[in-house]
């Protein structure tokens, strides 16, 4: 998946807490110390934006969250109190963020936030805020079938019992914290959940490069298993985004207790058909006809072949010959590499052909598949069709398109610059409101 959020897309993984910049303050108790809450502005966008900032000693700490995005605790790399105002640097990788804050008058905080991406600074006005939320992340190690799973589970507040989401991976080495934001943002709705690093990565054991969708199904039910016997939660359901949508339902189609499943842009398509698209939307953009899609897929057909069989050439041979369409370049397939031999491609290869209909056609717990028709990564419009298939044949369903998005959820910034791409409205709210339908049944 391409990156279409620069820098908040490494900033939702970091651990929690982490405020890890130090610099010398002023004698004494500082009164930038505390959690505020507000807004960034510019002349276009508004995010609304909470920042913590602590001292021990001489050592500044601070780290922000940012709600309609979905980052939390992004911690400051370095802190300076400058005898009047305050200035925070953020780490990215793509960009220098810096916040100049003035000292606060008033229970109020105002300053502004540079973006090297952009000439307008934003104004950023915070509000003193009441003592931070008492929700904390609670760890736990289960024994998965590869070994010891990582975990940490959070609950809302109050004796429950609540309702319970296991969030499942997307594709690559994932770790518990990629869920953070989502499951505090749950349990303020009365949503449980559990998240844990995926096998072979932080503290769970394993290999995730070698491992079948179904192995990664059975450490998503071992979770399951677990969370489902602590006291304060209820029945329990699976929440995967783009690839764990394909595992989150292949989880509940084995696992009979499941209470429900959450599909965020999960395919209802193999792999190697997902993998098509990112160069047959290529080809729509660019204005080519159905025949040159057809061809654009029949590359990608003879790509997976090469996959397979390790024969290359029929692949080699069919995309010279279209390099002179006049789509070609447009469509990217330029850049496709035949792929050396490594785990992944090891990984890739037992996947690629994955279906995931007889899973969808086995649940007995509702699913709820939240998509958009302007997906980068997967075809929803394609997999939308086929939802709408099984719903008639009996299958419980929900489905809700969200226009405008991209494969992350994140407001599409390909045709418009989007300084702040938020999530869709009542985002969460929707979540919640299925979980809570689905497990009171």
């Amino acid at each position: 998946m391409r990156n279409q959020l620069g820098m908040f897309v490494f900033a939702t993984v970091l651990t929690w807490p982490a405020l890890v910049s130090s610099q010398t303050s002023r004698d004494g108790q500082s009164p930038y110390i505390g959690r505020w809450q507000g807004k960034a502005k510019t002349e276009s966008e508004t995010t609304a934006v909470s920042l913590e900032i602590n001292q021990s000693g001489k050592r500044f700490g601070a780290a922000i969250t940012l709600l309609n995005i979905g980052v939390m605790n992004w911690p400051a790399s370095k802190v300076v109190d400058k005898q009047g105002t305050l200035e925070l640097s953020f780490p990215t990788d793509s960009s220098q963020q810096r916040f100049v804050l003035k000292k606060p008058v008033k229970g109020r905080l105002e300053g502004t936030w540079h973006d090297s991406r952009y000439g307008e600074n934003a104004v950023v006005s915070l509000n003193r805020s009441a003592n931070a939320s008492s929700l904390r992340s609670n760890p736990l190690l289960i024994v998965g079938p590869a070994g010891r799973l990582s975990t940490e589970y959070v609950l809302p507040k109050g004796d429950g019992p609540f309702p319970g989401v296991v969030f499942v991976h997307g594709s690559g080495p994932q770790s518990k914290a990629a869920s953070r934001f989502s499951a505090h943002a749950l349990a303020g709705l009365g949503i449980a959940s559990i998240a844990y690093d995926k096998r072979g990565v932080g503290g769970s054991e394993g290999n995730w490069q070698r491992a079948t969708f179904e192995e990664l199904a059975a450490d998503a039910i071992a979770v399951a298993k677990q969370f489902q016997s602590i006291n304060k939660v209820s029945r329990v359901g699976f929440l995967g985004q783009s690839q764990g949508g394909w595992i989150a339902t292949l989880a509940a189609s084995q696992w009979q207790t499941a209470a429900f499943v959450v599909s965020i842009a999960g395919p209802a398509v193999s792999p190697s058909r997902e993998a098509h698209w990112e160069f047959v939307r290529a080809v729509r953009r660019f204005g080519g006809s159905e025949k040159d899609e057809v061809e654009t897929r029949e590359i990608m057909d003879q790509f997976h072949y090469g996959i397979r069989t390790g024969k290359w050439n029929p692949f080699q041979e069919l995309r010279a010959k279209s390099s002179q369409r006049s789509w070609f370049l447009a469509s990217g397939l330029s850049r496709l590499q035949i792929p050396d031999e490594s785990e992944w491609l090891e990984g890739y290869r037992s996947n690629m052909n994955y279906d995931p209909l007889p899973a969808l056609k086995n649940l007995n717990a509702p699913l709820l598949s939240l998509l958009s028709p302007d997906d980068e990564s997967v075809d929803a419009m394609e997999t939308a069709a086929i939802l709408r298939t099984l719903k008639e044949t009996g299958i419980d369903l929900e489905l809700r398109l969200f226009p405008g998005f991209d494969h992350g959820m994140h407001q599409n910034a390909e045709e418009r610059t989007i300084r702040w791409p938020s999530l869709p409205p009542n985002y969460f709210q929707i979540q919640a409101a299925f979980v809570s339908r689905a497990t009171a049944r």
